[in-house]
């Protein structure tokens, strides 16, 4: 791609990056991701591994810092969850509530913002606001 006219200049790439996407695809295709993280690293070029949400979840630094943790949710059973990704010497973030459904803060939300308990009720009786359906957990 050195020598190759459509990469000489900033302008040429800019209107050839499809075909350089595609280059990169197919030479991406000639190594394994070890050899590449190898090759990379040898080059002084930054790199990291993709992972996929199975690596992730899978990640043994991940299990051991405790970055996941399973939370029972009214509605939806064992959901996990991230922690907060970082640590507090004083006053440490924790997991105080389950992840809202569609609406179920509706009502909180608006009397914060100044709105009065009839406005709130008409704009959830005209569809303009939403709440979970009557018999819900809240």
């Amino acid at each position: 791609m050195k020598s190759d006219p459509r990469f000489a200049s900033q302008e040429a790439r800019s209107k050839n990056y499809d075909f350089a996407y595609a280059f990169v695809a197919e030479q991406m295709k000639k190594r394994t991701t070890a050899e590449w993280l190898e090759a990379l690293e040898a080059a002084d070029i930054p790199v990291q591994r993709m992972n996929t949400l199975a690596d992730i979840v899978a990640d043994p630094h991940l299990a051991a810092t405790g970055f996941f943790r399973t939370v029972e949710h009214p509605t939806e059973g064992k959901v996990r969850s991230m922690a907060v990704p970082s640590e507090w010497s004083e006053s440490a973030p924790e997991y105080r509530r389950h992840a809202p459904r569609l609406g179920e803060h509706t009502r909180e939300v608006l009397q914060e913002a100044g709105y009065s308990s009839d406005r709130i009720e008409r704009l959830i009786a005209s569809g303009a606001a939403l709440v979970p359906p009557s018999g819900d957990i809240s």
